[in-house]
């Protein structure tokens, strides 16, 4: 249907017409905004929390860990400078290493999920990997926030046993 309404809004002089061949999905994939009867705010996106702290390759373990101290924060990501999440560095990592770069310390290809994951799916990682948090990328890597068990538990629908408990 998308390639009908296209030309027809051709057909109405439309000037610029463009059709997301790729689809619905892959538009939610990358955090883009949805709506309609069907959409949820329970998903890894909406969920996720954007205000991490954030570091370069070149970057030196002292400011990483002045700035995790700063910010009361457990992870620090590791992005190139297209906000691609390269690695990870724990508050734990950054205490123990004395000097160094990111680069040196970092754990590389941390775990993502997509922002357009379900609350459901969502239980099942944190169950099953035994987490505390995961990072919600796009499909292409660009990191969108950190999410949070906890904060999945809250979205959670008031049950007697919630599905996300440790």
């Amino acid at each position: 249907m998308s390639a009908r309404a296209a030309w027809r809004l051709v057909s109405l002089a439309f000037p610029k017409v463009f059709r997301y061949t790729a689809g619905k999905a892959d538009w939610s994939a990358y955090g883009l905004p949805t709506e309609g009867k069907s959409v949820t705010t329970n998903r890894a996106g909406n969920l996720a929390r954007r205000d991490v702290p954030t570091c370069s390759l070149s970057d030196s373990a002292d400011m990483v860990r002045q700035q995790l101290r700063k910010n009361g924060a457990k992870l620090c990501a590791v992005l190139n400078e297209h906000r691609v999440l390269l690695g990870q560095i724990s508050a734990e990592k950054v205490e123990s290493q004395t000097d160094g770069t990111v680069e040196e310390i970092m754990a590389s290809a941390p775990t993502t999920l997509r922002p357009n994951a379900a609350l459901e799916k969502l239980c099942q990682f944190f169950n099953a990997h035994d987490a505390e948090t995961v990072w919600v990328t796009t499909n292409d890597g660009e990191l969108l926030g950190l999410l949070y068990r906890e904060d999945v538990q809250r979205a959670e629908p008031k049950a007697e046993e919630p599905a996300c408990m440790h």
